[in-house]
């Protein structure tokens, strides 16, 4: 018996997650939860059930009721997370993953998870609970992603890469062997990564230089 399904969020990242979930078609996908979207209004044929506010009713009347925080700016899925904890027990978390995902051996995935269409994650890779790994993205052996961080669509990142919690490494980056990137930090688009990069700072370019620091936890730049 399939478990209903909630995305949180009614913007452009619940549409990839309610792709995701009709072709998984391991959930029962029932709706959105928003605060911003109508009731009754529909994203790609799935209806907005109501806000936040009504979260705890529902869990209450649906007990293995799984939940998804279809948000892409990782500060603000972190907080939404914070703020759901307190009704949803960990396990409630639904990972979705595309079909079309390229999974390797002994790789980890953790739970509130979104892999979309046509990523490749390599063998003996960790990939941290509520991460997001984008279109296309292709992540090497033994990467290490950090809960709550992201990697944009057509990412590439060599063997043995860290990535901290809550950074942002944007679409079409590449990433050399071996490189770690610290915690809350923002590589912006297009960028070439081949050195160590600090927690709480902006960089882009080809190749990649500090740009300025980033406030810890503040929103996508």
């Amino acid at each position: 018996m399939k478990n209903d399904l909630l995305i949180i969020g009614a913007g452009g990242h619940s549409r990839v997650l309610i792709d995701i979930a009709i072709k998984m078609n391991h959930f029962n996908l029932i709706g959105l939860i928003d605060n911003q979207v109508s009731i009754g209004s529909k994203v790609c044929g799935v209806p907005v059930l109501g806000t936040d506010l009504d979260l705890q009713q529902m869990f209450d009347d649906n007990p293995n009721l799984k939940i998804i925080v279809g948000i892409a700016d990782n500060s603000i899925r972190n907080k939404i997370f914070l703020r759901l904890k307190d009704i949803f027990p960990l396990n409630c978390f639904a990972t979705l993953i595309h079909p079309s995902a390229q999974i390797g051996v002994e790789t980890k995935i953790g739970v509130g998870v979104a892999i979309m269409a046509g990523c490749v994650i390599n063998s003996d890779s960790q990939i941290g609970d509520f991460t997001i790994v984008n279109t296309r993205a292709s992540l090497d052996h033994e990467n290490d992603l950090g809960a709550f961080a992201s990697v944009g669509p057509n990412v590439v990142t060599g063997g043995n890469v860290k990535v901290g919690k809550g950074t942002a490494i944007e679409i079409s980056t590449t990433v050399g062997h071996n490189v770690i990137i610290g915690e809350n930090s923002v590589i912006g688009a297009g960028s070439l990564v081949l050195k160590d990069c600090n927690s709480n700072s902006v960089y882009y370019g080809v190749p990649v230089k500090f740009v300025r620091d980033r406030i810890k936890n503040c929103n996508f730049d």
